[in-house]
């Protein structure tokens, strides 16, 4: 008896032993844009300048384009041309209209695995006023893993991303950009503000999610 009760005190010791030491499973990987068919993501754009808004969506599509070399998950815009977002290795594609400049442009808008004040460049020719220019895009991860606030809604899991351009022979006289990206949900609040004169620019704008559906 005695030896019995021996055999099962060292079988339950190993066993706790063998529970204690195995791995935890790994987090869930991050997803800051969701790419499903039938994913919906409502916004509000309001222009600071005249305080006028205008609203739209952006909806998944079951379809793909190769862009630049790229696979991308098409997107219908509500208010425009079509925009495109590839997710390649944790780093985030878009193919679009950047806002305040007319002329759509292909760039790697988010390496979220970086640490903070990490950075990276985009260089891009893009076509102001009928003539092709050069622009670097200047990306900085200035916060992750914050709060933030839009609207009514609080969002956790989140990134900011700062942007300063610059462009040869085209002076910018004043901007500040900034990107807010939520883990699971994509992009939630964007404010640009962007004075070129010499092209006509003068934009000072936010874009706030409002409303979304994820497809299961």
């Amino acid at each position: 008896m005695k030896k019995l009760l021996l055999i099962a005190l060292v079988t339950s010791f190993v066993f706790g032993e063998c529970n204690k030491n195995e791995n935890p499973a790994p987090p869930p990987a991050s997803n800051f844009q969701p790419t499903k068919a039938g994913s919906v993501w409502n916004f509000r754009n309001t222009n600071l300048l005249t305080a006028a808004t205008s609203n739209f969506s952006l909806t998944a599509l079951a379809k793909d384009s190769t862009l630049s070399g790229r696979v991308y998950r098409v997107f219908a815009n509500s208010s425009g041309p079509n925009e495109y977002f590839a997710n390649l290795a944790g780093e985030y594609f878009q193919f679009g209209r950047f806002e305040g400049i007319a002329s759509p442009v292909d760039l790697l808008y988010l390496k979220p695995e970086l640490p903070v004040g990490g950075t990276w460049q985009e260089v891009k020719t893009i076509t102001v006023s009928n003539v092709p220019v050069t622009v670097t895009f200047n990306y900085r991860l200035a916060e992750k893993g914050i709060s933030f606030v839009v609207g009514a809604n609080t969002f956790t899991k989140v990134t900011r991303v700062s942007l300063e351009l610059n462009a040869v022979g085209l002076p910018i006289t004043s901007q500040s950009i900034n990107f807010y990206y939520a883990d699971g949900i994509g992009r939630i609040f964007s404010k640009v503000k962007l004075v070129v004169p010499l092209a006509g620019i003068n934009n000072d704008s936010e874009t706030a999610l409002t409303s979304y559906t994820l497809a299961p």
